[in-house]
């Protein structure tokens, strides 16, 4: 996840933003390292961190998730309704901390264990008949350990392209847990290596793994619908369909009540290298496609999309600065 990346990277803000993400900085390193070794104290502990987050850092913490819940909500949603799913959200980030931290004691089989049941995988062999690799795009929701545990489970050779966390604590779980999973890294953030291993991975027919609801600093996005707003979408996993030909296939690991994790595939998106390809910051159909399919997750599961800033461009400074494609 790179939500932690933000967080850190808003630590540089001034003022009173500044010193309460320093420390929410420090209490997720702390919360990162006791739940590597410590799963079950996090675990129990819960209930005293969100009231904690009730009364301190609430407009750091919170605020971000209040102005999404205008969107996810609706404009006339009550306060209350609002309150409850910011506690959702943060209830389901503090679980995220706690599930990373013991996957990191889990074997690969454990792993795969935790999933409950598999929806849509008839989509994922279908389209891997092509034998044009396959680029997995999901989002910043549920369980994404368990979730790439189970896409490793189906290949042989998996690719997860993502950058460096500030975090030092998380960041070293996250390695360690690709090396358990024999996945194959590619950090974005170390320039132009990194998509060049990805492309000749899909070129060779191999699985690439990566992030596509949320473009993060040095990266190029546009503008596209998205429940009622706009978000601004990265382009990479287009970029990466229009030059090597593979299809996209959509994939989110959500979180049940039990703690075990849904594994749902989606439709694969195959791109037209004319149509798609992406020019003047105009969302081809494909990557209206994909936010279409992101949103029907996010609509479905709120409290399990773990965004703690605004996401939305028009609640961010500039608003909605790119251009934007017709709604279809």
């Amino acid at each position: 996840m790179t939500q932690m990346h933000t967080l850190e990277a808003e630590a540089k803000q001034p003022g009173r933003a500044y010193h309460e993400s320093r420390a929410i900085s420090f209490w997720l390193n702390f919360f990162f390292f006791f739940a590597r070794r410590t799963p079950l104290l996090v675990r129990w502990s819960r209930p005293f961190w969100m009231m904690l987050s009730r009364h301190f850092f609430v407009d750091y913490l919170r605020g971000g998730i209040r102005k999404n819940t205008h969107w996810l909500l609706g404009p006339d949603a009550s306060e209350a309704d609002r309150r409850a799913l910011t506690d959702r959200v943060l209830e389901h980030f503090y679980m995220f901390i706690h599930d990373i931290g013991r996957a990191g004691g889990l074997s690969r089989e454990q792993l795969e264990a935790q999933i409950d049941a598999v929806e849509g995988e008839d989509h994922f062999h279908e389209i891997r008949k092509l034998k044009r690799g396959a680029i997995i795009a999901t989002a910043h929701m549920g369980s994404f350990e368990v979730g790439a545990a189970a896409v490793r489970s189906l290949e042989p050779r998996v690719h997860v392209a993502f950058q460096h966390d500030n975090l030092g604590a998380f960041d070293a779980i996250r390695h360690r847990l690709h090396e358990k999973l024999g996945l194959i890294e590619a950090v974005v953030d170390q320039g132009w290596s990194a998509w060049l291993q990805v492309r000749d991975a899909l070129l060779n027919d191999e699985v690439v793994l990566i992030q596509a609801d949320r473009t993060m600093p040095g990266q190029h996005g546009v503008a596209v619908p998205f429940m009622g707003g706009h978000l601004l979408m990265p382009l990479g996993p287009i970029k990466l369909a229009v030059m090597t030909g593979a299809p996209i296939v959509p994939v989110f690991a959500i979180r049940l009540p039990s703690g075990k994790v849904r594994l749902v595939i989606e439709s694969p998106i195959v791109v037209d290298a004319e149509r798609d390809r992406p020019r003047d910051e105009v969302p081809g159909p494909a990557m209206l496609q994909l936010t279409k399919v992101i949103e029907k997750q996010v609509r479905a599961h709120p409290e399990q999309w773990l965004m703690l800033h605004p996401a939305w461009m028009e609640d961010q400074a500039g608003g909605v600065t790119s251009r934007v494609g017709a709604e279809g």
